[in-house]
């Protein structure tokens, strides 16, 4: 039996931490499951590192990702160490060395054979995510959040489960750490996944969901902070946590207002104004009436979206999502 572990870069932030991740490994060993670790780059590091290019180069450039691959880097070859440490036997490997073949950002293709070979002769492959190779060998990233893209594309490849290690005990109506009473998920679909990932919830980055959408890939979210093993599980069907079909609330505070009246995100100019936005997902969130004070407010078959003022996002998520989950 084969398991895709991917930790985030809260889970490997300290060396005690990686200390931590390396016994959650050594317990699914213990339980006879043969495990492929993605890792993130410790917490802060890309963008540390991006802050650096930042100096020589504001725009693309394939050089940005040689720097920023990094990252990832060392965050397998120190947790190689320590399960090395513990009588496991780990091998670190790049994305340039499974190879893991990427394209416009995109992986389009996974050596499987050279994990499956790992697996077979007992060594735990530990890959960095994030990264990947061009066809003109060259270092190519896939977005921030990718790693969560890496785990999941080799899941599809390998046809596992994919667990994904975060800082949150799954995935739920609102973001905990700023709705006291949010409800977490049992599960979750692929398309509710994604458009609360699309608007503003980082549990998952939205291009991961699309792969494990169209692979077929379950992903159960869980925390490597806690012993809870239940999590939510990402899959193609749900159910919800009311007779209102709402799985939740996601919200940004990255949207302005331009001159134009335009909504624009991560977009400023002299005159424009920063706003909030909120979107509700699932397939009866058109049901949701507009409420009082907001900015605009219109709705699709799934989603309703709603524009604030910056400094009322947090209450209005609140009074939101009290109106419709308690």
């Amino acid at each position: 039996m084969y398991c895709v572990l991917k930790f985030g870069g809260s889970s490997v932030a300290t060396i005690a931490r990686i200390e931590h991740v390396t016994n959650i490994i050594k317990q699914y060993l213990q339980n006879k499951i043969k495990v492929i670790v993605v890792v993130s780059a410790m917490q802060g590091a890309t963008t540390h590192l991006l802050e650096m290019t930042n100096n020589f180069c504001p725009t693309l450039d394939d050089e940005v990702d040689v720097v920023l691959s990094t990252g990832e880097q060392i965050s397998v070859g120190l947790l190689s160490l320590c399960l090395k440490q513990n009588g496991i036997k780990a091998v670190s490997m790049l994305g340039w060395q499974v190879p893991i073949i990427v394209e416009n950002n995109n992986i389009i293709d996974i050596n499987k054979d050279c994990i499956l070979s790992m697996l077979k002769h007992d060594q735990v492959p530990i890959i960095a995510g994030f990264q990947g190779i061009t066809k003109h060998n060259r270092i190519m990233t896939i977005g921030r959040g990718g790693s969560d893209a890496t785990a999941i594309a080799i899941a599809a490849a390998i046809l596992s489960e994919c667990v994904i290690y975060t800082d949150v005990d799954g995935v739920y109506t609102a973001d905990p750490r700023v709705v006291t009473n949010a409800k977490r998920l049992t599960s979750i679909s692929y398309d509710d996944m994604y458009a609360m990932s699309l608007t503003g919830a980082k549990v998952l980055q939205d291009k991961s969901v699309e792969i494990a959408k169209k692979s077929k890939v379950n992903i159960r979210v869980l925390s490597s902070f806690t012993s809870d093993n239940i999590g939510t599980l990402v899959t193609d069907k749900t159910n919800y946590y009311r007779n209102i079909k709402i799985a939740g609330f996601a919200h940004s505070k990255d949207f302005y207002i331009d001159n134009k009246n335009r909504l624009c995100k991560n977009y400023q100019t002299q005159n424009s104004r920063r706003v909030g936005v909120i979107t509700a997902t699932g397939p009866d969130a058109n049901k949701i009436q507009k409420p009082e004070d907001c900015l605009a407010f219109w709705t699709t078959e799934s989603q309703a979206t709603i524009v604030v003022k910056y400094h009322e996002t947090e209450f209005m998520l609140n009074k939101l999502h009290d109106a419709y989950f308690l």
